[in-house]
């Protein structure tokens, strides 16, 4: 156990953190607070709370949890009949034990089955579109709420028809019943409360009793009726007929109830509605707060309710009642709520020990037996279900843990560790149709609402401090989270959950906001960053695409992060990079001869299968090239005070551009002079030719200016092929003559990319679409694919170094990479590129910063019908998407500090590390199947 002092015990200690915590925070914050500042401590511990409460066995593990709940079952503690009793009588199935409990539990399981919650799915759907109409009211209006009073009342709606067969409409008008019952919650007590003035309140007895008339009269009167209205109740399995046909089949001439048999039913009832709408209540607020903080899974669950349900959001609810085994469907919204439950579990269990019981800790056969005698024998599941020893990444939101298969690192470690209804015979009876609630809401609202916490503005309105407690007016978060729980029957969550709520925009057809023009802006006009950065903070931070403009009036829709992974999966059927690239790079205008999808496939394989899988054998090659130019630039500087003046940019551009033939042609291509300066002609005619016609309307200007640039183009082109075309008609007959070599003269023996990607093309002439034998041909396409790697290549080298020599600590920068540099030496390993972490993370870091491409993953719809992104939105046929790669690898969601230029940030070993991994929040190379 914890530190113990012999007067005080750990009063001291609890004190110490409850002082750290909000005066309001459940105190079932203790036990994790507790293990997070003694570590060793997690799997159990006592507590000594002397006078404040009896002495306490926590338990934060599942495996002994399990010991006192599920192998033997403990009777609860008497505490929970304390609390419970104002609430519910004397006779409720929470507080019952043995035979009576048996025989009462049996009785209502039909209730509470899966077979009688699918014939309920139509009555709670209908009272769920009514709270939709309540929060699409405060939509409208704009106004702050707190959703918990909202969800509170649906649930009570919800379970009154369950239990009752009767409507509450609480919803709508307050509900006398419903109210006595809230009001009861908030004057209960358990024996362990924090503030001990809580046990001293004399007007606490007359309230309880006189709610407790208010509910009770309201449930005999409803009783009476549903008695008398008919000899024997329709075997509906309404919780109330379900006792009623078991009175009637013990006593079948009785004309009245007896008043022993009604106090059990009553006490049912208020059971049932309370507990059956506390947990529901808070879980459904804490799944929108998660949803809200978490946009990517909102974005999964939208486009998971819309492969189910359809894109048209109106007839979710006919289809779930027409069909409520759609909901079975939804593997990750059941998901999502079982995560939430175990981040904010409503509640926990409190059993009485037992002298004949002592837990074991399995895991730590060291420690010994913890004898349960006389204590409190509290499974927090809270602290449970934070417990880094059970739990991968445990106070992370990750749904996922609840769809990966076992051996995955997120797979839970314990199979009973996920406890919010606990396990064993008392187990919580509605636990599914509590799911099935949150289910429906979820299907109901999320797809065209949002939520979102208010807790800075209700601070603000209540003032600085308000009923927060002298000396802790600004601890206001438990470990970072202003959304704490609360004691309020279960865990809630704080102030009710002050929110506003939006409609998000789902129309059919491209309705979003534009967000790029203003009169007289031409850069906002072409979607330049300052457009797209606008557009990603009041949009997609949001989760929310939103449309920019630019003089080709293409319509251009920029997606949030959160749509990335949807993206890349769409087929070529439905969104066409090739499409987007052909009409973005306006290459049917330029005189390069790639137009054709051919073509692009062609390039595409050749790099695959001849450049990448040869790197390692081109390799040496371009580390000689690389030191000769090195020499040759740096020796043509002016020297001054031993230094070489030099233009960096030209510097940078020769090496390059010399290495860069290298592995594309090999020697003497790669110095020929002329073919160097033809080729960089050709490279800056080509950029402005894409860059500018791209952009123009497809009519009549395109064409015209297109042309005009085509002629330059022309000229540039043929300069470069009339040198390239016979090195590369020399190469294949080469290849193709059966002559003998020596090995130092075999042209098979070259290691550049035309000497690998021709022998493919030899050996599959006779199977390939077009004729890719023919020397001009396969001039054209190298010649495309040497423009777009050199300068892709010549933009990010340029950043690297600017980046590293304008950093303040440079020099230090400087001499970590050459001295890792020198480390992995020599070069013309193979294995030298994998020993450079340092490097890799500072190209990596550059690139992060300034992107090659602000706007990527490019794809045009090519669906006739149109798309429909997952919130909704529907494009027609044509338009553009695309993702702000520039404004997501900035933001600060994924990145920390993520302004600043850190040239170690990746340098951590992993294969994230490497600066061609691609994700989806970093896409320098693109992403999914059309990664670089």
């Amino acid at each position: 156990m914890p530190p113990h002092q012999f007067l005080l015990g750990h009063l001291p200690l609890a004190a110490s953190i409850f002082r750290s915590l909000p005066v309001d925070a459940h105190p079932f914050y203790l036990a994790d607070q507790i293990r997070r500042r003694y570590p060793q401590l997690d799997s159990a511990f006592y507590l000594d709370l002397w006078p404040f409460g009896p002495p306490t066995l926590m338990v934060i593990s599942p495996q002994m949890a399990q010991q006192f709940t599920q192998d033997r079952s403990l009777p609860k503690h008497p505490g929970v009949r304390k609390f419970l009793e104002p609430l519910t009588g004397k006779h409720d199935l929470v507080s019952m034990e043995g035979l009576l409990w048996k025989r009462w539990r049996a009785l209502f399981n039909p209730g509470f089955s899966m077979t009688q919650i699918r014939k309920l799915v139509p009555g709670i759907v209908e009272q769920v579109l009514v709270f939709r109409g309540l929060i699409q009211a405060h939509a409208e209006k704009g106004d702050l709420f707190r959703l918990e009073e909202y969800t509170l009342r649906l649930s009570v709606d919800i379970i009154g028809k369950i239990v009752l067969d009767h409507n509450l409409n609480d919803q709508k008008v307050p509900n006398s019943l419903a109210v006595a019952m809230r009001h009861q919650q908030k004057y209960c007590t358990f024996g362990i409360e924090k503030n001990p003035f809580q046990y001293i309140n004399i007007a606490r007895p007359f309230i309880h009793r006189y709610n407790t008339w208010r509910m009770n009269s309201y449930i005999e009167n409803e009783l009476d009726m549903r008695y008398t209205s008919s000899e024997k109740p329709a075997a509906d399995n309404c919780v109330v007929d379900l006792a009623l046909q078991a009175y009637l089949s013990e006593n079948p001439s009785a004309r009245a109830m007896d008043t022993t048999f009604k106090d059990f039913v009553i006490s049912q009832v208020k059971l049932f509605l309370q507990a059956g709408s506390d947990t529901t209540a808070s879980t459904a607020v804490y799944v929108y707060y998660l949803l809200s903080k978490h946009p990517a899974v909102l974005v999964r669950l939208r486009a998971e309710h819309m492969r189910v349900f359809g894109e048209d959001i109106r007839c979710s609810a006919n289809r779930l009642i027409s069909d409520p085994s759609l909901l079975n469907d939804l593997p990750f919204t059941k998901a999502v709520i079982k995560e939430t439950l175990r981040l904010f579990p409503a509640a926990s269990t409190a059993r009485m020990g037992d002298s004949s019981v002592s837990l074991i800790d399995p895991s730590n056969m060291s420690l010994p037996p913890f004898p349960t005698a006389g204590c409190l024998v509290w499974s927090n599941h809270q602290a449970t279900h934070r417990n880094p020893r059970y739990w991968p990444h445990p106070t992370e939101f990750l749904p996922d843990r609840w769809l990966v298969s076992p051996g995955h690192p997120l797979y839970p470690a314990m199979k009973h560790a996920w406890r919010p209804f606990e396990h064993g015979p008392r187990n919580c009876l509605g636990q599914e149709l509590a799911i099935v609630e949150i289910k429906i809401m979820l299907v109901l609202t999320v797809r065209d609402l949002e939520i979102r916490d208010a807790y800075q503005e209700w601070d603000l309105r209540r003032g600085r401090g308000w009923g927060w407690g002298e000396g802790n007016s600004r601890v206001k978060t438990v470990e970072g989270e202003r959304a704490f729980q609360i004691m309020r029957g279960g865990g809630h969550p704080s102030d009710f959950f002050p929110c506003r709520v939006k409609a998000v925009m789902s129309d059919s057809g491209l309705k979003m906001r534009s967000h790029a023009v203003q009169a007289g802006s031409i850069s906002k006009f072409l979607g330049s960053r300052e457009t797209l950065a606008r557009g990603y903070n009041h949009f997609s931070i949001h989760s929310r695409p939103f449309a920019i403009r630019d003089l080709s009036f293409k319509p251009q829709v920029i997606l949030p992060s959160e749509h990335v992974a949807w993206l890349v999966k769409q087929p070529e059927s439905r969104l066409s990079q090739w499409k987007a690239r052909l009409e973005r790079n306006a290459i049917s205008y330029l005189a390069v001869d790639v137009h054709q999808k051919s073509s692009m496939d062609f390039i595409d394989k050749m790099i695959g299968h001849c450049l990448t899988r040869n790197l390692d054998r081109i390799q040496p090659d371009m580390v000689e090239e690389i030191h000769d130019s090195v020499d040759s630039v740096f020796s043509s500087g002016r020297r001054e005070n031993g230094w070489s003046k030099i233009d960096l940019s030209q510097a940078i551009r020769t090496i390059l551009f010399r290495t860069g033939n290298r592995a594309f042609f090999g020697l003497p291509t790669c110095r020929d002079e002329s073919y160097l300066r033809a080729l960089h002609q050709f490279i800056i005619s080509m950029g402005i030719t894409t860059l500018l016609v791209g952009i123009l309307p497809p009519l009549i200007i395109r064409p015209i200016i297109g042309s005009l640039l085509n002629l330059v183009l022309r000229f540039n082109k043929w300069r470069v092929l009339h040198r390239l075309i016979p090195v590369i008609a020399q190469r294949k007959k080469d290849l193709q003559s059966p002559r003998s070599y020596s090995q130092e003269d075999d042209p098979s023996q070259l290691n550049d990319f035309i000497t690998h990607s021709l022998k493919v093309v030899i050996r599959n002439e006779k199977t390939a679409a077009v004729d890719t034998t023919d020397a001009e041909y396969l001039a054209e396409q190298y010649l495309f694919l040497t423009f777009a790697a050199l300068t892709s290549l010549l933009s990010a080298a340029q950043n690297v170094f600017l980046d590293i020599l304008s950093a303040p600590n440079s020099s230090s920068i400087l001499a970590a990479v050459r001295d890792e540099a020198l480390s992995a030496a020599p070069w013309t390993d193979a294995t030298a590129l994998k020993k450079l972490p340092l490097i890799d993370s500072t190209i990596k870091e550059s690139l992060r910063l300034n992107p090659i491409q602000t706007k990527g993953l490019l794809h045009e719809v090519n669906d006739p019908n149109g798309l429909t992104l997952p919130d909704g939105t529907h494009l027609p046929r044509g338009a553009w998407v695309a993702v702000p790669a520039q404004e997501i690898q900035r933001d600060k969601r994924f990145y920390q500090d993520a302004q600043s230029y850190k040239p170690f940030r990746f340098a951590d070993g992993t294969k994230e590390a490497d600066a061609t991994y691609t994700s989806e929040t970093y896409l320098a190379f693109s992403y999914g199947r059309h990664a670089w």
